[in-house]
């Protein structure tokens, strides 16, 4: 891709790391790369006000310097209409995508992918979604988020035969291509469970898609007090009157996958008995492991 104008900008050491995490979590080719594709949507960020930078608290800043694509032509305009220096304009913009949440900065990057999805929500259309290393003919259902705008998510439906196992919850970061199918109807719309469910999953969302599940649990003493202790990731739970030691949390098999391999053998899963399986198998090799020690 053809490069022009290279410009040198003064940024705090808080604004470049965070540019420099950013690189690295969104895979992208460099700074180069994310400082071009935060100026092709300066008009989506807050303005500056003239007099509202001050080159002066920078100025023992070490400069960030990036090429400006010639697409990006329309910012170098803007900053010679308004008479606005190029790197201050710049750091402006950088400022400002950085203190968007993480999942707002996600959606920021991915503009042009989920306008794509939008369209296939109108329409009611499937999509071809390039993710990771795979290609998902799915049906784009909603945009949500993590608490705090952490993470930003795009909630899914695909084929399947049970409505369990219909939704997914795509990371929006991770998505790479997004082609319409408008041969088919969004699939989540195929039947009132499905787009019951994806409307239940809406107004309840959570990343693992946890919303009317269920995961029957025995602990003994030891793993009580686990449960106190381990609330990353922990799942709402209740104690199941009558049965000794017995929980009943609101999870999905791919949370509990990831909360309760840490109680080893504090912890017994009842059901459902495709994950109870589950631990099974990873405990058996596991086993098969530690007897070649």
């Amino acid at each position: 891709m053809q490069e022009s104008l290279k410009i040198k900008v003064f940024v705090s050491p808080l604004v470049r790391s965070q540019l420099e995490m950013d690189v690295q979590d969104y895979k992208l080719r460099g700074l180069g790369e994310l400082c071009n594709r935060i100026i092709a949507r300066f008009p989506e960020l807050e303005p500056m006000r003239k007099g509202e930078s001050s080159e002066e608290l920078y100025k023992n800043c070490p400069p960030l310097q990036f090429y400006v694509r010639k697409e990006n032509a329309d910012f170098l305009r803007f900053a010679q209409e308004r008479n606005f220096k190029k790197g201050t304009l710049c750091r402006h913009y950088f400022e400002e995508y950085v203190n968007l949440s993480r999942g707002d900065r996600e959606c920021f990057l991915q503009r042009d992918l989920l306008q794509k999805v939008n369209a296939a929500i109108e329409a009611k259309e499937n999509l071809f979604i390039g993710y990771r290393d795979a290609v998902l003919h799915v049906a784009p259902c909603f945009v949500a988020f993590s608490p705090s705008r952490v993470r930003a998510y795009l909630v899914v439906c695909e084929e399947a035969n049970r409505v369990s196992e219909a939704f997914r919850a795509l990371r929006i970061s991770h998505m790479k291509s997004v082609v319409a199918d408008p041969k088919s109807e969004a699939f989540h719309l195929s039947s009132f469970a499905l787009s019951k469910q994806a409307e239940l999953f809406r107004e309840h969302f959570d990343p693992f898609l946890c919303y009317g599940k269920e995961v029957l649990v025995r602990l003994n003493e030891t793993g009580i007090d686990l449960l106190r202790r381990a609330v990353t990731n922990r799942p709402p739970f209740e104690r199941v009157k009558g049965l000794d030691g017995v929980y009943r949390f609101q999870c999905s098999e791919k949370l509990a996958q990831i909360y309760f391999p840490q109680f080893l053998e504090n912890a017994e899963i009842l059901s459902p008995q495709s994950l109870r399986e589950w631990f099974l198998t990873r405990f058996q090799k596991a086993m098969v492991l530690y007897r070649k020690a």
